[in-house]
């Protein structure tokens, strides 16, 4: 998930990789002579860590590490955050042999404006990260394409920012003060 963060790619996205990319596989610990895990893998492994509410435990486990070597010592600072639209495998409701669903029934559709004004849909997830001015993640979260931006806000903050930093998809009068 980190490196899905880091890169912004989707599930998919992130099997490629992984199947190319050495430098990912080292990341993981994942040996060239091991197969590369199905893109399903890292979804149903996100929403077990969601469900199962280990994500914020997860990142506290890293930044503690990460401080542990000297290389994270903020404590508070600045927030800046935002989130990426993560595009699911399968956005049509098709059927496999067994004649399942291979929809992915958790995601849904994001619709967003582009940089030429024009909308671009996608169905997917939307991660809402929370990173520090080094671009370390501070949290993390993850809902479906459609949930609105700042329905997610506060809970990526500590409450110790001195400052904070979000585009206007995550402002509204709540968020102002």
């Amino acid at each position: 998930m980190l490196l899905q963060g880091w890169y912004k790619l989707s599930d998919s996205a992130l099997e490629k990789q992984l199947a190319r990319d050495l430098v990912f596989r080292r990341f993981i610990a994942l040996d060239i002579s091991e197969s590369v895990p199905d893109h399903s893998t890292f979804c149903r492994s996100r929403q077990t860590l969601d469900k199962l509410l280990l994500m914020d435990k997860l990142l506290q486990e890293i930044n503690s590490q990460l401080i542990d070597q000297g290389l994270y010592i903020k404590s508070g600072g600045i927030s800046i955050v935002d989130a990426s639209v993560i595009e699911a495998k399968q956005c049509r409701p098709n059927k496999d042999k067994d004649k399942h669903s291979t929809q992915d029934p958790d995601a849904k559709w994001n619709v967003k404006a582009g940089s030429d004004g024009k909308s671009k849909s996608t169905y997917g997830y939307k991660a809402h990260i929370n990173i520090d001015e080094d671009g370390l993640i501070k949290s993390i979260g993850y809902t479906a394409g459609n949930a609105h931006y700042s329905n997610y806000f506060t809970e990526l903050l500590d409450g110790e920012e001195s400052s904070v930093y979000a585009d206007r998809a995550y402002s509204n009068k709540k968020h102002s003060e």
